[in-house]
């Protein structure tokens, strides 16, 4: 096995991880729906990296590829409409989902251009980093006051012009003349294994998410009766040292 290929059965292993981890977080999480989209979205990624894998070995190579970008871009979207959850906005599915078809009838078209020049790497990399591009602004425009909400909205913002920049990398570093070349080529090597930090920088961004809202929501029932609804000891000695810590010595 290549280099490459190597590292895209740590990536397809990592985002499996993830996975699990979204859905355990989903049992205890107010946004258990924003959760399970999220599991979604990195199960239904990760079967980009054993269709690329099918691609090199298993002809013939193009319903693979397109297959293989489908599921990427797929995971993306479900990770906009988990983001829409999370949030609380309102979200087009129908338009998310003839946005998605018009990409894939997209690649189909470029599948037959000749690889290696900066149209057709645009052109495969522009809808990648659009649909993260959508997730960032929805992220952005929900005014989220936390500091890891406002990083989340910069990661996702990153790794959408990651993209772009991936699309120069592929005419600079070679990306192969055929689908079939890919995994032989040094962007290949370069392109998983910014793929591997970026999955695990967003995965872990959205994770914190969820667990800070889990633990602030123990925390108010550690601090509210839930028989009269006021609040306890606890609630009461907080809110007052909060109070005290204010006022002047005297």
């Amino acid at each position: 096995m290549s280099g490459a290929g190597f590292l895209l059965t740590v990536n397809f292993l990592i985002a499996q991880c993830f996975c699990l981890f979204f859905l355990a977080v989903s049992a205890r999480s107010r946004n258990r729906a924003a959760a399970r989209w999220f599991a979604g979205c990195f199960a239904v990624a990760s079967l980009s990296t054993v269709f690329e894998l099918l691609v090199a070995y298993v002809p013939p190579p193009k319903p693979w590829a397109i297959l293989a970008f489908a599921s990427m871009l797929g995971g993306m979207f479900m990770l906009r409409v988990g983001i829409g959850r999370l949030y609380g906005l309102k979200t087009s599915r129908w338009g998310l989902a003839a946005l998605f078809a018009a990409f894939v009838a997209l690649d189909y078209v470029i599948y037959d251009l000749p690889r290696g020049t900066l149209q057709h790497a645009l052109l495969y990399q522009t809808p990648f980093a659009v649909t993260l591009g959508l997730s960032a602004f929805a992220a952005f425009r929900a005014r989220a006051k936390s500091f890891v909400d406002r990083a989340l909205v910069v990661l996702l913002a990153v790794t959408s012009v990651h993209f772009v920049a991936k699309a120069f990398a592929a005419v600079l570093a070679g990306s192969g003349e055929t689908a079939r070349d890919y995994l032989a080529s040094q962007f290949a090597l370069l392109s998983q294994s910014m793929g591997a930090v970026l999955i695990v920088a967003v995965g872990l961004m959205l994770l914190c998410v969820l667990v800070l809202e889990i633990v602030a929501d123990e925390k108010v029932n550690a601090e509210i009766d839930p028989l009269s609804g006021l609040l306890n000891r606890r609630g009461f000695d907080n809110r007052v040292d909060a109070l005290m810590a204010g006022q002047r010595p005297h």
